[in-house]
């Protein structure tokens, strides 16, 4: 069966630190090892970024291994997540990352970049394996590692939970508003 790799953000000509190109180099040789391998990249594309990816995409004979279905509604994020084996985003420039909180909610294994806010949002690596987003063969070593053993990586609710539920979320909250009104 396909195994399926899933990455959800804005894709931007303005924005190409999200690291989609990186896996794609890396899928050319997974593939190799890998041919039901899939990459989902979704999320609103404007037309010159549409263009960079699908000569990527040709470039490293990708066709039939890639779909970007563009933006996916709100409603129907979840199911995506829910076919995904993984995550994988190895950006260089994101701020914290809620998407990957909300991969790892769903249950999916998580790749990011070690260079950025992803590493917040991964408890410095304890939730996810963090990559160096420049390093293609890093980015593959860590695609293949959650392909040979999904389970080892799956991420641990319980700490998830205890670093970014929306009660953690309310009580920091509560705290650094009466530190602030009782400085």
């Amino acid at each position: 069966t396909d195994k399926i790799l899933f990455t959800l953000t804005r894709i931007s000509s303005r924005e190409r630190y999200k690291g989609y190109d990186k896996v794609l180099q890396a899928m050319a040789k997974i593939r190799v090892k890998n041919p039901a391998i899939h990459y989902v990249l979704a999320g609103s594309y404007d037309i010159e970024e549409k263009a960079y990816i699908d000569a990527l995409v040709k470039k490293r004979d990708l066709t039939k291994n890639i779909s970007m279905p563009g933006y996916i509604p709100d409603e129907e994020v979840a199911n995506h997540f829910a076919i995904a084996d993984m995550y994988v985003m190895p950006s260089m420039k994101e701020g914290f990352g809620i998407v990957f909180i909300e991969a790892m909610y769903y249950g999916l294994p998580v790749i990011a970049g070690n260079l950025d806010g992803s590493v917040d949002a991964l408890c410095n690596g304890r939730l996810g394996l963090l990559v160096n987003p420049f390093d293609v063969n890093e980015i593959q070593a860590a695609i293949e590692k959650i392909l040979a053993d999904r389970n080892a990586y799956n991420p641990n609710k319980e700490l998830l939970m205890k670093n970014f539920s929306y009660t953690t979320y309310k009580n920091n909250l509560e705290n650094i508003l009466y530190a602030t009104a009782h400085a």
